[in-house]
């Protein structure tokens, strides 16, 4: 294995770590899931705006820690909102 796929691969490992900003959707009859912040976060750019998180001139939603968060929250917040398919 090549460092740079030794990089790859231990980001792909740190996303998935547990973390104390992981979010949590519980809702009755259904098994728990984990809106993991390393994944929210790497997620963040590209999936921010459909969110209604604040874009730069790109259309990507800037990676910071402020903005993983909201992402975290509107995605664990989900099963609360009316006219979900």
């Amino acid at each position: 294995m090549t460092d740079k796929n030794a990089q790859v691969f231990d980001v792909q490992i740190l996303e998935h770590l547990p973390d104390p900003r992981d979010g949590f959707i519980n809702v009755e009859s259904h098994p728990q899931l984990v809106a993991r912040y390393g994944q929210v976060d790497f997620k963040t750019p590209a999936h921010g705006k459909s969110h209604g998180l604040p874009t730069n001139e790109n259309g990507k939603t800037p990676k910071t820690e402020k903005s993983a968060l909201a992402l975290r929250d509107s995605i664990v917040n989900i099963p609360k909102r009316k006219k979900i398919v």
